[in-house]
């Protein structure tokens, strides 16, 4: 194993991170929008996924499909480098 392979192990976590968040920050409040009100009672914010998408980014801006990724970039790549080094040297 090279520096090559480390390097591009951490890239590959950054970019599945960069792509999968925003299903992650769309997941959360989909599934739990009514849990606190009564049946009948809430108004359902989204009214399926791409509504959901439609409205974050609306509201939020584009930025806001990218939330919680403020110490990602920065942790990612190492853990996951490392991680593929040690499986490589078990293997």
């Amino acid at each position: 194993m090279d520096a090559s392979d480390f390097v591009l192990g951490g890239l590959a976590s950054v970019g599945a991170t960069f792509f999968t968040n925003p299903i992650e920050v769309i997941k959360t409040p989909y599934n739990i929008q009514g849990e606190l009100a009564a049946r009948g009672t809430y108004v359902e914010p989204y009214r399926g996924i791409f509504n959901a998408f439609v409205t974050v980014a609306k509201n939020d801006g584009l930025a806001g499909l990218q939330k919680g990724q403020d110490a990602t970039p920065s942790h990612k790549p190492l853990s996951k480098s490392l991680l593929a080094i040690s499986i490589n040297i078990m293997a």
